[in-house]
């Protein structure tokens, strides 16, 4: 069950939409904030991100992507796969597993949700498997003897 809303749940809150999104290839072009040169070039803000370059139609675009753990893990020149929304094309993203299908954040928030009411189910029903099973031997030994 919990697999089943989580897989729901990712397919239909990604930003840009999965199902109306278009991709194309990219190349990192630099690292947001070694360079305030660049900041000016691409009319980005500075935040740590690296900045990706794409091209759709006769257009290219930049933008920085914003996940944190990909920080580290995009350098300059390296290709990527973007995913981006064709009628708002500021809305773009690296397209990998971690970044755009899971995220931490939402992977651990989950988890916690998951553990807890499993947790509170567990409560409620008050029995480990194991009792289960003694108590279902000791019905069995009664129904022998009756």
């Amino acid at each position: 069950m919990y697999l089943a809303t989580f897989g729901i749940y990712l397919l239909f809150t990604r930003q840009p939409a999965y199902f109306e999104a278009d991709y194309s290839k990219g190349i990192v072009v630099a690292k947001n904030g070694l360079d305030t040169s660049v900041l000016h070039k691409f009319h980005l803000a500075p935040n740590g991100n690296p900045i990706i370059k794409f091209i759709e139609g006769s257009e290219t675009y930049y933008f920085n992507s914003e996940k944190y753990f990909l920080q580290s893990a995009l350098q300059p020149g390296q290709r990527v796969e973007v995913i981006f929304d064709p009628g708002d094309l500021s809305k773009a993203n690296v397209y990998s597993f971690w970044g755009y299908w899971i995220e931490p954040s939402e992977l651990l928030t989950s988890l916690f949700g998951f553990a807890l009411l499993f947790g509170i189910a567990r409560g409620i029903t008050g029995k480990s498997t194991d009792q289960n099973k003694e108590e279902e031997k000791r019905k069995e030994r009664l129904a022998k003897y009756n």
